[in-house]
């Protein structure tokens, strides 16, 4: 994922796997933290990185029917700043070409939530809401949550 710093995290628990796909090999699970300083107010910078980790994954394919398995977190305090609405914005353009998507996001996405509760004007509990903007937005969603 050059030139971003990156690094997988446990992939010696089996959640980094590969397959190959119109002979490519591609990523099916894989768990990342970028690592890169990012500035405070960089959603493009995020966009980025993410935008490569979805070039790096499966597409919909007969051979792999399995559920694809992204964990991703950040080590800058990206969710200082950025907004579910610009996280949802970025997941669509960069992920949603992926069937059977398993979504997992790390500590940034609580952070996010925490400073949006008392704006979120649609009933229920904060992530349930983030969920179901997520589904409306990546129909081929499968699962996502909090890592």
């Amino acid at each position: 994922m050059h030139p971003h710093s990156y690094k997988f995290v446990q992939p010696e628990q089996g959640l980094f796997t590969v397959v190959k796909v119109d002979e490519e090999w591609r990523y099916q699970k894989i768990m990342v933290e970028f690592q890169d300083d990012i500035p405070h107010g960089g959603v493009g910078i995020v966009e980025t990185m993410v935008q490569k980790l979805g070039t790096m994954l499966g597409l919909e394919s007969s051979s792999s029917p399995d559920r694809a398995v992204v964990v991703i977190d950040f080590l800058s305090p990206v969710g200082e700043y950025m907004t579910s609405e610009d996280l949802i914005g970025i997941l669509t353009r960069n992920l949603s070409h992926v069937t059977n998507l398993n979504l997992h996001l790390g500590g940034f996405m609580g952070d996010i939530l925490a400073r949006e509760r008392a704006r979120i004007l649609e009933p229920g509990p904060a992530m349930n809401v983030l969920c179901r903007r997520l589904r409306q937005a990546m129909p081929k969603l499968d699962w996502v949550d909090l890592w």
